[in-house]
């Protein structure tokens, strides 16, 4: 497993769940150990998906970081590794991405706004390319 020292979990009114320093750390000092085994990674698509993460706009980087989450959601039931932590996450949420534009305009914040659209381009781009080749 991994391991943690000189850091504290704790959750915090404004941001949640945090890992923390617990005492006074030293430059460049180890204080958490995941082993690679026990991360969701985009390199262990390589095997299964070829390509996929490489061909994911730089805009959507978090889509990247998806990937590895989204392919053990797709194993079935317990047979991922990652199945007590998948287990805990929430099984929807609602993006602006996936608002109407009445939705997005009502936002009222032009940045807002365009990243929407930007992204909302983005993805019906990449998802209108076939995947797996």
């Amino acid at each position: 497993g991994g391991s943690v020292s000189g850091a504290v979990v704790r959750q915090t009114e404004d941001r949640g769940w945090e890992l923390a320093a617990g005492r006074d750390l030293e430059a460049g000092e180890e204080v958490a150990v995941v082993p690679k085994e026990m991360q969701l990674r985009v390199p262990c698509l390589e095997e299964d998906f070829g390509d996929v993460a490489a061909r994911v706009p730089e805009a959507m980087w978090p889509l990247r970081l998806a990937l590895p989450l989204l392919f053990e959601c797709s194993k079935d039931g317990s047979s991922s590794a990652f199945a007590p932590y998948l287990d805990v996450l929430p099984k929807a949420h609602t993006l602006p991405v996936f608002f109407s534009r009445d939705e997005v305009n009502a936002l009222q914040y032009r940045h807002t706004i365009s990243q929407v659209a930007l992204r909302s381009r983005e993805l019906f781009k990449f998802a209108s390319d076939p995947l797996l080749q």
